[in-house]
């Protein structure tokens, strides 16, 4: 009895383990190579714009690499000149005037082949973005291009062309991907801003935003993206979020001091100053060392 239940037991973990292996296979096919789908390329046909990155999937049939990847017309759509082992590819289009199709193949191990049909379309968002702070002289660090100050106002600018023809008239949103910013209807417009914004290029084909830092944004690396409302082709740049100095502070109220001249000798003068406050973090406590002689607007209540 004892001979027949330990073969028994045997036999039960032999089972299991071919039962597992089959499950497992050998690792040559993968979960997304099924043989019981047709093997495929996807999309099986897409839009692609001059310059910009499309990305490709091999998928089912039991697909096994390596894959030859192959163009119709590789001078528009050039692809690897060896076979790939991946069952994801890149392909990224020449510069097109016109819409054109372009086909790839891939062709698998076993001889197995999928199509896509690429249709590329002119990408009139070649130019880099421009982003430049505009603070007022006082905060030079804040002036230039790659740098807007918290608080502070800047500018995004994109030229629209094709084929280094400036193409006017063209929709191009802004978005903002990433940063402590968004772009105000007017100067006054209190926080939030909104964070998209669309503008149309001019006959130079310039399309230019102001943007706005938000007020006590910690120093930080904000995005920006720039979208052909008609192509759908866009562009990223990053720019960097700093803290507004004055004679190397970090926390300063301007202007540092005031006067204000009465018209006749032994009467008080009367006036209001405007102070502005840059730096540091918010809310601020503001106080008057003599509040009989000079009050503080609104009043301070803590």
């Amino acid at each position: 009895m004892n001979r027949m239940f330990e073969r028994g037991a045997t036999f039960l973990l032999t089972a299991c383990l071919a039962a597992l292996l089959n499950a497992c296979g050998s690792g040559a096919v993968s979960s997304s190579s099924d043989p019981a789908l047709p093997f495929a390329v996807s999309p099986s046909s897409a839009t692609a714009y001059s310059g910009v990155p499309a990305t490709f999937a091999i998928s089912g049939g039991g697909a096994r690499a390596p894959y030859q990847v192959t163009s119709s017309n590789a001078s528009l759509l050039p692809t690897p000149s060896s076979p790939i082992s991946e069952t994801q590819f890149v392909l990224t289009p020449s510069a097109v005037t016109a819409p054109q199709s372009v086909t790839i193949s891939v062709q698998d191990q076993a001889g197995k082949t999928a199509t896509s049909v690429v249709t590329i379309q002119p990408n009139f968002i070649n130019g880099d973005i421009t982003i430049t702070g505009t603070a007022p002289p006082a905060f030079p660090n804040c002036v230039g291009v790659g740098i807007v100050c918290a608080g502070q106002l800047g500018t995004a600018t994109l030229t629209v062309s094709q084929n280094g023809v400036p193409a006017r008239g063209r929709n191009v949103r802004f978005d903002v991907v990433q940063g402590s910013f968004g772009f105000p209807v007017d100067a006054t417009q209190l926080q939030p801003f909104p964070t998209s914004a669309t503008v149309t290029s001019d006959e130079s084909g310039r399309a230019s935003v102001v943007l706005r830092v938000n007020t006590g944004a910690a120093p930080q690396i904000a995005t920006i993206r720039a979208t052909d409302l008609t192509s759908g082709a866009f562009r990223t740049a990053t720019f960097f979020i700093r803290q507004a100095t004055v004679g190397g502070g970090d926390f300063v109220a301007i202007p540092p001091e005031w006067k204000i001249t009465g018209t006749f000798k032994g009467i008080c003068p009367g006036g209001v100053v405007d102070y502005l406050i840059f730096g540091g973090t918010p809310p601020y406590a503001v106080r008057s060392s003599a509040p009989l002689i000079a009050s503080v607007s609104p009043a301070l209540t803590a």
